[in-house]
């Protein structure tokens, strides 16, 4: 079976782990968000028509937190399909990791709020599921690429399809 014989509507996104010595910009999305409101996540979101997904992780993180990247600040740390069974969508999602070295200051935008947590605080929290699944392996830093297919249903996950390191 191909992406395209499904019914599934397919979005494509990139997404950070944004990492400045022992802490993790992490971004609570606003409640009235189209996508997973009230999550708290990381910065991320759609590819643009006619947009890479290196430009895309640049704008989504620049967008969401004010943060400006180079085009070699973000390190790709997994490339996973998520089959999303309830909403009928398949989200084909981009992973970096961004080291920093200094913390700027944090530019909140319509879509929620940035904030800056502890590393070690981070899994405590009540994260996108998504996220918290991707946390430990993207978070360290020569954990190589990470090619993963799953199914979600109402954001926890179903199965692991297929994963491969």
């Amino acid at each position: 079976m191909h992406l395209e014989d499904t019914e599934n509507k397919i979005r494509i996104t990139a997404e950070a782990f944004v990492i400045c010595n022992n802490e993790i910009l992490l971004f609570k999305r606003d409640i009235n968000s189209k996508f997973f409101p009230g999550y708290l996540s990381i910065p991320g979101g759609r590819v643009n028509i006619n947009e890479d997904i290196m430009s895309a992780c640049i704008r989504e993180v620049k967008e969401e937190t004010g943060l400006v990247l180079t085009e070699k600040d973000p390190k790709i740390k997994y490339i996973a399909i998520h089959n999303h069974l309830d909403r009928q969508e398949t989200w084909y999602i981009t992973g970096f990791l961004v080291k920093i070295e200094n913390k700027h200051e944090i530019v909140n935008s319509v879509e929620g709020n940035a904030q800056w947590i502890k590393l070690e605080d981070a899994d405590k929290l009540d994260l996108f599921p998504p996220v918290a699944y991707y946390l430990k392996h993207a978070t360290v830093e020569n954990s190589g690429i990470l090619y993963s297919v799953s199914e979600w249903e109402n954001t926890k996950l179903v199965r692991v399809v297929m994963e491969k390191n």
